[in-house]
């Protein structure tokens, strides 16, 4: 065994300059390269012999001036500085932004004078980026969260989770207004501290929850814990949430508050018990006398206006449900109520600019509906009128105007036009309600009489309060339907490319179709970008999960695979960041399979490689009509495992020759026949040999959908590359 202390001092250097895995360099007291290894020439990107006798400055003219900053330092106090990170640009990637971590020494001679400085440089340029790119999904993660959670707080049902140990974690405002306490006395509390004599009954219901993980509804009569005079009507649910592993992470709860339908259903029982009752006397009187006659009409009258108005109700609900969009929604409303019981009707709504618009109009007479809708935009009421509807929703008390004379008319009138207008529709009798929600007015209800002779009587009124408490729960309902799908489309929106680029000598096109309501936001998704000179990436994808989960994962694995692709020319290389990404930085049930292509025209057509992490092989197809299906470059399902690898496929798209991308949308559109897809996607591509790119993914699009009844059951995403005749070379 040779001693350490027998190797000459000079070889032992040569050897750790030759072998050592890190930058190496020493300068002397002019601050010049006196020994560099290869990894830090490599790094710099100048050779050997290009370093020795010169500053740092004169090889690294951006780093340069900084780093001799730092060199004289050590010179001057004879310390070693640690951890310094340095970034920016070197010959060896121009345009690039690299990040290093260096120590620096000084190196001294047997008399222990300082000779010059030594260094070791390690390039830490992919773990910068991979922690920016999680520090960015994060952050996109996170803004999307505070959007859900804006939804959740404007929720107009009240909704909580518990831990199985029956303690609250989460509950929104309308919940925590039933029960009197602010939000963060919640948190943390048990049933005995948030709904005190309540707390046993509940909590037996509970542990049968937890204990059963079965679902429970529930139908209380209560007094609000904070408010024992408040008697309410609630309807509740209790639902067991498990992990995917079926752990029970506690008890979700919606709490409805249903005391304004449940004294409905009372009124409708009292209306119908009266004609019972009416009826009954008729008959048991015997109906022997003329009195006794009319009075047996009189109350079989009655009856029948009971019958009438129960059938009113349930008929305008109905009309009122049919759809939970805000502008049909607000249409029902006043066609429910026309002309059974006013000659016209308007619906007036508070903007959130606190102005007064009137959104829907009903008139027996389309041509005086016309008219009503001229004088509301022309006339618009004003908030703090002293009647009307302004004056309606400012005090919440039902308005009722009898016997409305011409004087009244002239009185109120603005102008002639107004006058003109008003007089048309005749308003003789009015009664305006308000629509008052869980926590303001939203509006006003107008109902008028004129043109058909009648009056409002009591029993109308009734009638009118209980249309409008109908009418806002409706209009509650969509306005909450269309805002949550506007956050939807503009999430989706966001998830998709603006444009697809031109990419020269390429004929280019993409279809997107989510499946579901304009609720939900799918896992499906698509992007084309340049990449670098003369070299794009396209890439289709699919996400697991639905909604926001998914949205998040879409944002992340399309973020980084554009940050990637910028520095990582081969396809499996893409692909084994993405992997890492998604393993190291999301849940365990988190996946997506990615087709990963990257294009570039050539002389003879477009070169094509490719790297499918566990996606759907794309199609190729020739002017011959015949398809084949592009099986190479497989590899596992992105996430799936911590050190997945990737193959790649090349080949060159020939002048006329199409390339399909797509996801399992276009080809699971039968349950029964698990093959029906996949051949009525061949069979329909073979068709379109001459249609341009977006033609062939608007037919795929459109028979896939065709097939599943024109209701798909999960998204649809397509991109389809072609290579044009022009990029044949002369």
């Amino acid at each position: 065994m040779t001693d350490a202390g027998s190797i000459p001092a000079l070889a032992l250097l040569d050897a750790m300059f030759a072998n050592e895995a890190v930058g190496l360099v020493v300068w002397d007291r002019e601050l010049r390269f006196r020994r560099v290894n290869e990894r830090l020439a490599a790094m710099n990107g100048v050779p050997l012999h290009a370093h020795v006798g010169r500053r740092p400055s004169e090889v690294l003219p951006e780093l340069g001036e900084r780093l001799e900053a730092l060199l004289g330092r050590v010179l001057a106090t004879g310390e070693g500085l640690h951890d310094v990170e340095l970034s920016g640009e070197t010959p060896a990637a121009v345009g690039v932004r690299r990040h290093w971590l260096a120590q620096y020494f000084p190196v001294r001679n047997g008399g222990g004078e300082i000779a010059g400085v030594g260094g070791l440089v390690v390039e830490i340029t992919a773990e910068r980026h991979a922690k920016d790119r999680a520090d960015s999904a994060m952050e996109r993660t996170a803004f999307m969260d505070a959007e859900l959670q804006a939804l959740y707080a404007a929720l107009p049902v009240g909704v909580a989770f518990m831990s199985p140990d029956l303690r609250y974690q989460r509950v929104n405002d309308t919940l925590a207004r039933l029960n009197g306490l602010p939000v963060s006395a919640h948190v943390g509390a048990s049933l005995e501290d948030v709904v005190g004599q309540y707390a046993p009954m509940l909590r037996a219901q509970l542990e049968r929850v937890v204990s059963t993980r079965e679902p429970l509804e529930m139908e209380l009569d209560v007094a609000l814990p904070h408010d024992s005079g408040d008697r309410r009507a609630l309807e509740a649910t209790f639902f067991p949430v498990a992990d995917r592993d079926e752990r029970l992470l506690g008890i979700g709860s919606v709490v409805r508050d249903v005391t304004a339908r449940r004294r409905l259903e009372l009124e409708q029982s009292e209306l119908l018990r009266e004609a019972l009752f009416a009826r009954a006397a008729a008959e048991a009187a015997g109906v022997r006398t003329d009195d006794a006659r009319e009075e047996a009409e009189r109350t079989g009258a009655a009856a029948e206006r009971g019958r009438a108005r129960i059938a009113l109700l349930a008929g305008a609900g109905r009309r009122m449900a049919e759809s939970m969009e805000w502008g049909p929604t607000l249409q029902a409303v006043v066609r429910s109520v026309v002309p059974e019981i006013a000659d016209w009707a308007s619906l007036t709504v508070v903007e959130r600019s606190g102005r007064l618009r009137v959104h829907a109009i009903a008139h027996s007479d389309p041509e005086r509906e016309r008219l009503a809708w001229e004088l509301a935009e022309r006339y618009p009421e004003a908030p703090d009128a002293p009647s009307g509807a302004g004056h309606v929703i400012r005090t919440g008390e039902l308005e009722v105007m009898t016997d409305i004379s011409v004087d009244t008319l002239r009185a109120a009138a603005r102008d002639s036009d107004h006058l003109r207008l008003m007089e048309n529709l005749n308003p003789a009798h009015v009664v305006i309600a308000p629509l008052t929600g869980p926590q303001s007015v939203l509006g006003a209800l107008t109902f008028v009489l004129g043109d058909s002779g009648r009056r409002f009587e009591d029993e109308d009124l009734q009638l009118i309060r209980s249309l409008a408490t109908r009418a806002t729960l409706h209009i509650e309902n969509a306005r909450l339907y269309t805002e949550r799908s506007a956050i939807a489309e503009t999430l989706q929106a966001s998830l998709q490319p603006r444009a697809l680029p031109e990419i020269p000598g390429v004929d280019l096109a993409a279809h997107y179709q989510p499946a579901g309501d304009q609720n939900t936001v799918g896992g499906d998704f698509y992007d084309v970008f340049r990449a670098g000179e003369e070299r794009w990436t396209a890439v289709v994808g699919d996400v697991s999960g639905k909604g926001a989960p998914a949205a998040a994962l879409t944002a992340l694995a399309r973020y980084t695979l554009r940050v990637s692709a910028r520095t990582h020319d081969d396809p499996a290389d893409n692909l084994e960041v993405l992997n890492s990404i998604f393993h190291d930085d999301t849940d365990a049930g988190d996946f997506c399979t990615v087709l990963f292509a990257c294009v570039r025209p050539g002389p003879a057509g477009l070169d094509v490689r490719l790297a499918n992490g566990g996606h759907l092989p794309p199609l190729l197809l020739r002017p011959d009509r015949s398809i084949t299906s592009i099986d190479g470059g497989r590899g596992p399902i992105v996430g799936a495992f911590p050190d997945a690898h990737y193959g790649q496929a090349q080949l060159t798209l020939q002048p006329g020759e199409l390339l399909l991308l797509y996801t399992d949308g276009v080809t699971e559109v039968s349950t029964t026949d698990l093959a029906l897809g996949e051949r009525e996607l061949r069979s329909t591509l073979a068709g379109l040999v001459d249609a341009s790119a977006a033609d062939v993914v608007d037919a795929v699009a459109r028979r896939a959908v065709e097939l599943q009844d024109r209701a798909p059951r999960d998204d649809i995403a397509l991109l389809a590359i072609r290579s044009r005749p022009a990029t044949v070379a002369a």
